[in-house]
């Protein structure tokens, strides 16, 4: 399917395939389930995109990258840290309300961003339930080292 994509004006929307894997870093340990390994619900918030204004969450396209390449991402992704593990998940397993499409930048061609999140104020319910079947439907999480 072909639409618009808001994040980057001219061009067209390309859904990453279904099968793919995707991984959202995670840089906060408030973030992370100590009992289970894996993500908290939090880690999926969407963000709203600072131009075009559209809620996203940001993850990579772990599926067309190599461990290497992850870790290195993980490490200088954000300039003011790093990563701490990556919660990973088939972008298939997504909830229907949201579809996964390519974000591709510059030095980071691995980026896609999760979209269609309810918006509005009286949608903060409904992002939350969304949020916690992604962690439900993520693998526990993989640690990079310090």
């Amino acid at each position: 399917m072909w639409a618009p994509l808001p994040r980057y004006e001219g061009t067209t929307e390309r859904r990453v395939s279904s099968s793919e894997r995707v991984g959202r870093f995670i840089f906060s340990s408030s973030h992370i389930a100590k009992a289970s390994r894996k993500a908290k619900h939090v880690a999926f918030q969407p963000e709203r995109h600072l131009k075009s204004q559209v809620l996203e969450t940001s993850v990579c396209r772990t599926s067309i990258a190599t461990d290497l390449r992850v870790r290195q991402l993980g490490q200088t992704i954000r300039s003011d840290r790093k990563a701490l593990a990556i919660a990973i998940a088939q972008a298939g397993l997504l909830p229907r309300e949201l579809r996964c499409v390519e974000a591709p930048e510059p030095s980071y061609h691995e980026h896609a961003v999760i979209l269609g999140w309810p918006d509005g104020d009286d949608a903060k319910s409904a992002r939350m339930s969304l949020q916690q079947e992604i962690a439900a439907a993520a693998e526990p999480l993989l640690f990079f080292e310090s």
